[in-house]
């Protein structure tokens, strides 16, 4: 039976256990619990599978039977009859995935979508993406169509309905048809709550009913598929991520459609849009709150003692750090009296104390753990200046393409202890890649390999849809065939790793304390006895911990200082002679803004920047409690950059004139709207659908209520005299609460307001020209729209005039671009049809011309 069981796992993936061994009709059958009874047709019954063989091209016929069954059943009841075809579908998420697989599977029949096996009856197809999308509202009523109306909202759907995406509407005909032709359904998208919703949406449009089991790849070389289609999950063990995945897309939508168009209707003037992001709007508060703190900042003196010792027959001076007694010192450590500040001078200053303790001991550092999608966000950020989605997108390169690296969408810094044996293949890899690497490999690589480190935890992974992103065994290219920012981030991640094979750092560390006139100093030393996996950072201070808060507590750098300083030996009861001291005055410092990686790591760990004792107390004890997650902080950094909400000034983020403006306004508004603890709540609360302690109608119903009382609050202030439209020259202010006169001359990109452009629905932008200001689209080229200024804001449209052959830029077909002179000019359309000279190095050169 054994054997009949392994042929059974791999015909129904895990799905089906054999339970019983009987005759029926004179045929052998074996019962699967729960699910039926089947029988070999009369042609294969000679040919029944042994452990070796392949059960999928042996045609079945399925006795199905109620749960539990009895093989007397078959003996007074009808039977039903079902021809198991033997065609095993894989559906990938784009074409590049569905080649790597293809080419496992030894798919090299290429259909049109689809690559096929024709032995074993394996198709490999693929999405593009989302084939389908959720429907506009319009779709569920006339009501909520154009223009749009504050009283028929919110827009609630029950049933939610979705659309095919017409530029790929091909393909999802082609993943239908073989859906319907299909035995069984492997899910083969990416690995995460996307990759799910992806897929399913597909299974649910095209009906699809049988068997289905999922794929999960986490390495996407040809050894990691081979391993990952050794481990085929039952597709009931990710229907809690299809859950979570659908959840985040209606709240999105439930939140994003009405609330966007309840403000406007209610604020904006014809034309303006004011748009609300479930994670995007909080965000942006974030870095406005900090702002107004560093407006509002009113600095403070305080006093920072510095003093000098000469310790024992030593006659070098060491610095040392006062310890301050009780009533000493403020909440934030700071010395804020002066007149302590002077009499410690004066009792200490040249008078002679004693060292009363020395404390030796050992100490040893382990390795930082793994990296996640954060921390290699933040550390690439903060060392090479890249924004979250350029690592985001060069990570996935180097897992995609250059298949260099595992998985990158994660949020575990651990791997799974079973993963330990493949480690010398792992760092002979990174050694053959990274030719720097190589020498500590070798050094590895010939001794006893060192255990498994904490990064090895089977438990942690298992808390997670992924494990920590590590480097695989390819070492097909070398390190520097790679673009700079993949050789950046494939430098640390495999520098992490090898980190995990070498000693711990040691360091012995003395502590000396003197009593000088009744008042305490200290000061520490460290010696390195055991250099260990710090050999891999000569240069840098590794820190595995997210960068250093910019909190509104945070103190001022110098008074948390606690550097380690070069000791002499000394022992209990040396001299210690002050050779100076002095009270310093200092100013607080105003909080600093955040940097691209401080913004990630406060959206990652939202309790510290929340108000109110009790949320935050929640937010800190539940587990990925934070603004998005590690796919989605980078991409909502970018639209808010590309929204113009932030700027960047140096490597601070900023918010913009316009960001200031539409937070203000949702303040007054609706509160809720920016409430950092409301989309953290929800943020949790997904990650409780995920794991099936919350039900996806459960959560659907929090958010419904939560959208429709904001919009009662939109209506109650549209009602009210202390608002106006925001569009006309000043009226944002108004609107928000701010300073008319202040902000009087704003144009669009600075009021917190969006002109959609009348032809295509893009924003306008105010531009200068040579006869003043004038509103462009900011599709152009593909949309040519423009619009007279009229006092800031967009003018109606006026009738175009024929431009003559003097005001018209010249070119033509071929020849050499004006602009750039290296490329050439070509001759394109815009969406409307009009021709124009364009050149062939578009985008980085962005020439153009109308043709006569």
């Amino acid at each position: 039976m054994d054997c009949v069981q392994r042929a059974f796992d791999r015909l129904f993936c895990g799905h089906a256990r054999v339970v019983a061994f009987g005759d029926v009709c004179g045929l052998p059958c074996w019962q699967l619990a729960g699910m039926a009874a089947v029988v070999p047709r009369a042609s294969a019954i000679t040919a029944w599978p042994t452990q070796d063989q392949n059960v999928a091209q042996i045609n079945f016929v399925v006795y199905c039977l109620p749960a539990p069954a009895q093989f007397e059943f078959f003996r007074d009841k009808p039977i039903a009859l079902l021809h198991i075809a033997s065609m095993r579908l894989f559906l990938c998420e784009k074409p590049s995935q569905a080649t790597d697989l293809a080419r496992v599977l030894a798919c090299t029949e290429r259909g049109d979508g689809y690559m096929k096996n024709a032995a074993t009856q394996t198709i490999v197809t693929f999405a593009v993406g989302h084939l389908l999308h959720q429907a506009d509202p319009d779709h569920y009523g006339e009501q909520f169509g154009k223009p749009w109306k504050l009283d028929v909202l919110p827009v609630l759907p029950s049933p939610w309905q979705y659309q095919p995406d017409p530029k790929t509407e091909k393909q999802l005909s082609i993943v239908t048809r073989l859906l319907r032709q299909a035995s069984e359904l492997v899910i083969a998208t990416d690995a995460d709550r996307e990759g799910e919703v992806i897929a399913r949406n597909i299974v649910a449009h095209a009906g699809y009913k049988g068997l289905m089991s999922r794929l999960w790849v986490s390495d996407s070389t040809a050894a990691g598929i081979k391993k990952a289609l050794g481990q085929i999950k039952p597709a009931k063990s990710t229907e809690g991520l299809y859950a979570s995945g659908v959840g985040r897309q209606r709240a999105d939508w439930v939140a994003g459609m009405n609330l966007t168009r309840a403000l406007t209707v209610a604020f904006g003037r014809r034309g303006t849009v004011l748009n609300f992001g479930r994670v995007q709007t909080p965000t942006l508060a974030l870095v406005v709150r900090r702002e107004r703190a560093i407006a509002q900042f009113q600095p403070s003196p305080y006093f920072a003692l510095q003093a000098l010792f000469r310790l024992g027959s030593h006659t070098d001076a060491v610095p040392m750090r006062w310890l301050p007694e009780t009533g000493q010192v403020d909440a934030n450590n700071r010395l804020v009296d002066e007149a302590i500040a002077k009499e410690i001078v004066s009792k200490v200053k040249e008078q002679r104390g004693e060292v009363d303790a020395v404390d030796r001991e050992q100490k040893q550092e382990a390795p930082p753990l793994l990296y996640d999608l954060g921390a290699l966000q933040r550390e690439c950020s903060s060392r090479f200046g890249m924004s979250p989605d350029k690592t985001l997108a060069t990570v996935q390169s180097l897992y995609e393409t250059h298949k260099l690296l595992t998985y990158p969408r994660t949020d575990c810094e651990y791997i799974a202890e079973e993963m330990y044996p493949e480690a010398p293949r792992v760092l002979t890899a990174i050694g053959a890649v990274h030719p720097e690497l190589s020498k500590v490999v070798a050094s590895v690589a010939a001794k006893p390999l060192r255990g498994p480190t904490r990064a090895f935890n089977s438990k942690r992974v298992a808390a997670s849809a992924h494990h920590a992103i590590i480097p695989t065994c390819a070492s097909q290219i070398k390190l520097d065939a790679l673009k700079p920012n993949e050789q950046h981030v494939y430098n640390l991640v495999a520098r992490r790793y090898l980190a995990q094979f070498l000693p711990n750092h040691g360091y012995d560390e003395t502590r000396v304390s003197v009593t000088c006139a009744g008042v305490r100093f200290i000061a520490i030393g460290r010696v390195i006895t055991e250099p260990g996996w710090k050999l891999l950072y000569p240069s840098i201070s590794i820190d595995e911990k997210k960068p250093k808060r910019t909190s509104k507590t945070d103190a001022d750098d110098d008074e948390k200082s606690s550097d380690a300083v070069d000791l002499p030996a000394v022992s209990c009861g040396d001299a210690a002679i002050n050779t100076d001291i002095r009270a310093v005055s200092k100013l607080t410092q105003p909080p600093k803004r955040y940097t691209e990686a401080t913004l990630l790591s406060a959206m990652e760990s939202i309790d510290k920047e929340i108000d109110d004792p009790r949320l935050a107390a929640i937010m800190k004890n539940k587990e990925k409690a934070g603004i998005g997650t590690s796919a989605t902080r980078g991409e909502i950094l970018k639209r808010l950059f590309a929204g113009e909400y932030f700027e960047l000034e140096k490597k601070a983020v900023k918010p913009t004139s316009k960001g200031l403006s539409v937070v203000e306004l949702m303040e007054r508004v609706c509160p809720q709207l920016v409430d950092l603890a409301m989309t953290a709540i929800w943020e949790s609360a997904l990650t409780e659908v995920e794991n099936g302690a919350l039900s996806l109608d459960a959560f659907e119903s929090k958010i419904n209520q939560f959208v429709t009382h904001a919009i009662t609050q939109v209506r109650d202030a549209a009602s009210s005299t202390n608002f106006k439209r925001i569009g006309l020259t000043g009226d944002a202010s108004a609107a928000a609460g701010g300073n008319t006169k202040q902000r009087a001359n704003l144009n669009e990109t600075e009021s917190g307001v969006t002109h959609a452009c009348p032809s295509c629905t893009a924003p306008m932008r105010r531009r200068s020209g040579s006869r003043g200001y004038f509103w462009g689209c900011s599709a152009y080229p593909k949309c040519n729209t423009t619009l007279p200024d009229a006092n800031g804001v967009p003018g109606e449209a006026q009738a175009r005039t024929k431009s003559t052959s003097s005001n018209r830029p010249r070119g033509e077909v071929g020849k050499p671009c004006p602009t750039c002179s290296d490329g050439k000019l070509t001759q394109r359309s815009t969406s409307d049809g009009r021709p124009f000279l364009g050149c062939t190095k578009f985008p980085a050169c962005k020439h153009f011309a109308w043709i006569p």
